[in-house]
């Protein structure tokens, strides 16, 4: 999968690639409030007396000092004689009340016990936050709701196999692409390609849709406007999901375009392509996939159908909706 192809990928499931992280966020949002801030403050004391006489007084003080919600740690440093005193709570002026006092009275004892002792106390002016604060929580979940919405999107992407470009279609099943129904004119081309495989005009031509039956409804109109404009007799006849035989006489002169439905509907398909002269697949970008393909063809070369090719329709609404209103507008004048 190339970048493009993922980024194509995200755009079709755009709706779940926004959702997802904006739930995320929400929700670990909301978590963040219920969960109580912890906060540290710092004071030490530096000594050039007796290291662990100084510590045991700092834990002393630590001790004894009882303040519901703080906690008091104490540790020393030898290599500058140095004592630390750490109060950790859920209220940040507490805990650096609690280590200046605990850092205060433990250098005064130290200082009474020895006159030639001297120790110098620095205290904590403030706190540091241990718990991330709401907002770094919400980017955090967003951030996190985002990677398992693509992790999705791409597995939907990879258990589905939808068909993705024509080279796609080409590749899966190794039949060409006539034309696209993405323009009004887009029909003689299918029309002329389809003259080119068969070897000359099909009286009776079967348009299947691998999934999407409405892809059969515009390529069955491209193909009567393409017939019309050259001077060919059509008609167009909706085949029927439960069809068990077509026969129908068709002049030199005239066509007949049988708008099949697909075969997930039944067998009706196979057996109209069975009795045609050519059969066209309709294959919908994005919406039909691999398997699909493969799992129609296979059925129709059981019916012995004379597949010439493929007709693509890109997913392209703008271009695809144009050419409906302009096929409909075409048909109003003509009536």
């Amino acid at each position: 999968m190339t970048i493009l192809d993922l980024m194509r990928l995200i755009q079709r499931h755009l709706k779940l690639v926004i959702a997802l992280p904006i739930i995320f966020a929400v929700v670990a949002l909301a978590y963040s409030f219920f969960i109580q801030a912890s906060y540290t403050a710092t004071a030490n004391f530096i000594t050039n007396g007796d290291l662990a006489f100084a510590q045991g007084l700092a834990s002393k003080e630590a001790t004894s000092y009882a303040k519901s919600g703080v906690q008091i740690s104490c540790s020393s440093q030898s290599s500058n004689k140095q004592v630390t005193i750490s109060a950790t709570g859920s209220d940040a002026t507490q805990c650096i009340e609690a280590a200046n006092t605990v850092a205060n009275n433990a250098v005064s004892q130290y200082k009474s016990s020895s006159s030639s002792v001297i120790a110098t106390v620095t205290e904590a002016t403030s706190a540091v936050r241990n718990t991330p604060s709401p907002l770094r929580v919400a980017a955090t979940a967003f951030a996190l709701g985002l990677f398992v919405a693509i992790c999705i999107v791409v597995l939907i992407d990879i258990a589905k196999a939808p068909i993705k470009s024509r080279e796609d279609a080409e590749n899966a099943c190794e039949l060409p692409v006539l034309g696209t129904g993405t323009s009004v004119e887009d029909g003689d081309r299918i029309l002329a390609n389809l003259q080119f495989a068969c070897g000359k005009r099909p009286s009776t031509i079967a348009v299947v849709p691998i999934g999407q039956a409405d892809s059969a409804v515009v390529i069955s109109n491209e193909l009567v406007n393409a017939l019309e404009r050259s001077s060919v007799r059509t008609r167009i006849v909706k085949g029927s999901p439960h069809a068990r035989k077509f026969k129908v006489s068709v002049p030199e002169d005239a066509a007949v375009v049988v708008c099949c439905p697909p075969l997930a509907a039944g067998a009706g398909a196979s057996y109209i392509a069975n009795s045609s002269d050519a059969t066209v697949l309709c294959v919908t970008e994005w919406t039909d996939s691999k398997r699909q393909l493969l799992a129609t063809m296979r059925e129709l070369e059981l019916a012995k159908a004379n597949i010439a090719g493929l007709a693509y329709l890109p997913e392209d609404k703008e271009a695809t909706e144009a050419a409906r209103a302009e096929r409909k507008a075409k048909s109003h004048k003509k009536k």
